[in-house]
């Protein structure tokens, strides 16, 4: 039996679970293949940053994961010599901010899991299978051809127009692909021991993140009452290796890195990973593209793993529904990896920047130099201070239509709105039909243009172009008057994105500028065609 269907998405984690939920947004079918039988059971990835959870509002599951985050905390991470030993230092969390409407949040992988897992199967257009695997991909043309196989030993044959490989850091996809990683291949190997015990006497009074301890290792909250993770390394150099993590093993590993000899623990299970700093040489091969971990493994010490690959589809989806639903060429598809490749690279290094902070602040604890330690943790302000990292990457492509403003030099800690073509359009309340909502509510599955009050005949243009094109284009003015289609009771929009009271700037569907007309062209029919075709490769 062949089954035909439009995507079909290799892996159930975060990514793949997020790449289904927008097709479904866009009306696209797809397949995902899972080989594990659910959705994690370890807390792995901890910490969605702003620009994932501005994307979970608009899928309408930010409220079902915060109900698993940990409580609100100044506090992001306290260094001490153990739980029960002497405090070196706190790492303060930055405080909130005003450039987007969904902060932060300290929640673990496995819940993160279980929202966009229920969220995708309320599609009909989805189809999620696990406890099955992929056991051969073949490319031609026109599609892809799958082979796959569930747990009862039953194959199907799937035909797909596109492949998202979201099957993680070991990707069988990519490797079957022979797409290189570029990067040290192994820094370190980790393990995570996931476990139960009652430690409110050490936390209760100063809620964080997570614990480091001079003598090595470390304690993560996983819901900052009874399920914690304690982390470390080991060697396999000298033997060591998963099949020396006994239950009895793994609870004194936990109590010694605690410094609690007669602490209860009960242990759930274990993990264990290589620490890299790789990314893949291609992001598409043919018709099958490379998403999260599949495409870039980078250290935690930062937190951007699970949000760049959740970021990754955000960016591909659209295009593909666009090449799928005749909008664009699929010249457009190329623009995936010129786009998303430069903001993993750039991820990478600051994770691994972070990384060597970390490296040198364990050798002043294995030296027992606290002074030298408390003179480091300051400088750990950097690891969590990442507003800039998250929310100012910007793109440089086909996909969008320069203005000529100059690329902003990047600062990771400091994040400054700009509409520039290419960057996320910048967060601003407005009043819609009397709701109050962000400007990021807007983008979802449509372009959507943004005028000043003057600015109607781009308004007029872009309706007419939605219907010559047969692409959704949305298309409002904004200020202040109540005659306008977005009130802007604040006034700051045309300062903000750059504009005069004829001007007007175009956002794709995932919320990134790709064309800025600061006042009125004179044909805006023309120009706003132009800018369509490029973005959407027709030209000619």
């Amino acid at each position: 039996m062949t089954s035909q269907v439009p995507v079909l998405i290799v892996g159930g984690g975060p990514v793949g679970l997020s790449a289904s939920i927008l097709l479904s947004r866009f009306g696209v079918r797809s397949i995902l293949v899972e080989r594990h039988p659910s959705t994690t059971d370890h807390p792995k990835a901890r910490g969605v940053y702003r620009r994932t959870m501005e994307l979970f509002r608009r899928w309408g599951v930010e409220d079902a994961i915060r109900k698993s985050q940990l409580p609100d905390s100044d506090i992001g991470f306290i260094w001490a010599e153990s739980l029960a030993g002497e405090e070196l230092g706190r790492v303060p969390r930055p405080p909130r901010t005003l450039n987007t409407p969904a902060q932060t949040s300290l929640v673990s992988q496995d819940a993160v899991e279980e929202a966009l897992c229920a969220n995708a199967k309320s599609w009909n257009s989805a189809d999620l299978r696990f406890s099955t695997q992929v056991d051969s991909l073949a490319q031609d043309g026109s599609g892809v051809t799958a082979e796959i196989r569930g747990s009862n030993g039953e194959g199907e044959t799937i035909r797909a127009d596109y492949v998202i490989s979201a099957d993680g850091a070991s990707s069988r996809v990519r490797q079957a692909l022979g797409i290189a990683m570029i990067g040290p291949e192994a820094i370190s190997h980790q393990f995570n021991i996931y476990f139960r015990s009652d430690l409110s006497r050490w936390f209760s009074h100063r809620v964080c993140a997570g614990f480091l301890f001079a003598g090595g290792g470390s304690l993560l909250s996983v819901n900052g009452t009874d399920r914690w993770i304690s982390l470390g390394s080991y060697n396999p150099e000298i033997g060591e290796g998963p099949k020396d993590f006994t239950p009895e093993f793994c609870i004194a590993t936990v109590r010694r890195m605690l410094g609690l000899l007669d602490l209860p623990v009960e242990i759930i299970n274990t993990a264990f990973w290589t620490l890299t700093a790789q990314v893949a040489e291609r992001f598409q091969s043919g018709r099958t593209f490379l998403a999260g971990d599949a495409a870039h493994r980078f250290p935690p010490t930062g937190g951007f793993g699970m949000n760049t690959g959740v970021q990754d589809v955000h960016n591909l989806v659209w295009k593909l529904a666009a090449v799928i639903k005749g909008w664009a060429s699929p010249t457009l598809l190329e623009s995936y990896a010129l786009e998303r490749r430069p903001v993993a690279q750039s991820n990478t290094d600051f994770s691994v920047t972070n990384s060597v902070r970390f490296g040198a602040l364990y050798a002043a604890g294995a030296a027992r130099d606290w002074p030298k330690m408390r003179e480091l943790i300051a400088d750990q302000r950097k690891h969590l201070d990442n507003e800039g990292q998250d929310l100012g990457f910007y793109y440089d492509s086909g996909a969008i239509v320069s203005d000529g403003t100059p690329s902003p030099v990047r600062d990771p800690a400091t994040y400054r709105p700009d509409a520039r073509p290419g960057s996320r359009a910048p967060h601003l309340w407005l009043i819609r039909n009397g709701r109050r909502i962000s400007s990021l509510d807007l983008f979802d599955t449509g372009f959507v243009l943004l005028a000043g009050q003057k600015g109607q005949p781009w308004c007029a243009a872009a309706s007419e172009l939605a219907s010559n094109l047969n692409v959704p284009i949305e298309a409002f003015t904004v200020g202040a008057s109540a005659d306008a289609g977005l009130t802007d009771s604040d006034g700051a929009f045309l300062e903000l994105y750059g504009l005069s009271e004829a001007g007007a700037v175009l956002m794709r569907p995932d919320g990134h500028v790709a064309w800025r007309s600061r006042g009125y062209a004179g044909d805006s029919r023309n120009e706003l065609a132009a800018a369509m075709q490029k973005i959407l490769c027709r030209e000619g």
